[in-house]
């Protein structure tokens, strides 16, 4: 319980949150729209790894993609697909931040 809350706390600090945004930034330009299933693939590599470490923070990554570009968690492919209108793609010429 307390290393939960203790992570919780961690992740208030600039300079945590600061990293895990460079890394979101850095998914976002290499992979495009791939960047919430690429940063998924790395996170389940480190998991079954063993890299507890680097798991959470690849799972912090992933969350923030997934606010970022609107993804729907729980929800399979072909709901999204039924139930969103068309999705939102940025130029190839726009910044992200």
């Amino acid at each position: 319980m307390f290393k939960k809350m203790m992570r919780k706390m961690l992740w208030r600090f600039p300079k945590n949150r600061q990293k895990v945004l460079a890394e979101v930034d850095e998914f976002m330009e290499s992979f495009g729209n791939d960047a919430y299933r690429e940063a998924k693939k790395a996170e389940r590599e480190a998991w079954q790894c063993g890299d507890k470490k680097l798991g959470e923070f690849l799972y912090r990554v992933r969350m923030e993609i997934a606010k970022r570009t609107d993804i729907e968690l729980g929800l399979d492919t072909a709901t999204r697909y039924l139930e969103k209108s068309v999705p939102v793609v940025r130029p190839t010429d726009s910044t992200l931040h």
